[in-house]
């Protein structure tokens, strides 16, 4: 079955995680092509970022790179012990969360940077670690977690990948996020539809309460 995907540089990849971890790639969308690859693992997510795809080992440390989708090479330079849960193009810039696996769940962690997705510095600790980055408007925003000690969904927010603002809203989580035509929209709890244009402040959206009458799951741009 498929799990992930990823579109970028002309070419979508797809990842599946049974029986035999096989990558999918398509110029085209229509016709699809079957690639053996080394990604003995379970994938959890896949990324495009500045020409790159990243596919995400779920829970283990460690990354896979690749320019074509076809040629993937492993990587695990910043610490042996720390999984990568998203990786973006912070304008400039390699963006990523990855776990600090000293605590339990849900984990701490940090945001790190990059500049040739190889050597990774960390830049600033998270407690939870957020499970989702999206870039725009000049401002990386992180979310996807709650804080358990204040029950209070929050998201970071930093406009560099180095400094970072905690922003606190509602006891709901941002379970996704996306940004597209120069807003940030995002899902709040299981069904609440929230935009911004700066990642910081948010308003509910499509209903007088903002809230669907189905669960949401995704949302995409």
């Amino acid at each position: 079955p498929v799990a992930v995907h990823a579109q970028g540089s002309g070419i979508a990849v797809f990842a599946n995680s049974n029986p035999d971890f096989s990558t999918f790639t398509s110029t085209n969308g229509s016709s699809w092509n079957r690639r053996r690859t080394p990604l003995k693992t379970v994938i959890q997510t896949v990324r495009h970022a500045s020409n790159l795809f990243f596919a995400l080992p779920q829970g283990r440390p460690g990354m896979y790179v690749s320019d074509d989708g076809l040629a993937w090479d492993f990587r695990n330079e910043l610490d042996a012990n720390s999984a990568t849960v998203d990786v973006i193009d912070g304008d400039g810039m390699w963006v990523s969360l990855r776990t600090d696996p000293g605590f339990p769940f849900p984990p701490s962690g940090a945001a790190a940077t990059s500049t040739d997705a190889i050597h990774w510095t960390n830049r600033f600790l998270m407690d939870p670690l957020p499970t989702f980055l999206v870039y725009g408007n000049g401002t990386i925003v992180a979310g996807g977690e709650s804080t358990a000690s204040f029950n209070q969904g929050q998201v970071f927010t930093s406009k560099d990948g180095i400094n970072w603002m905690r922003r606190s809203y509602s006891p709901n989580t941002f379970k996704a996020m996306a940004f597209g035509n120069g807003i940030f929209a995002g899902v709040l709890g299981a069904s609440e539809i929230r935009s911004s244009t700066d990642g910081i402040t948010w308003s509910s959206r499509l209903t007088q309460d903002g809230t669907l009458s189905v669960i949401v799951q995704v949302i995409a741009f």
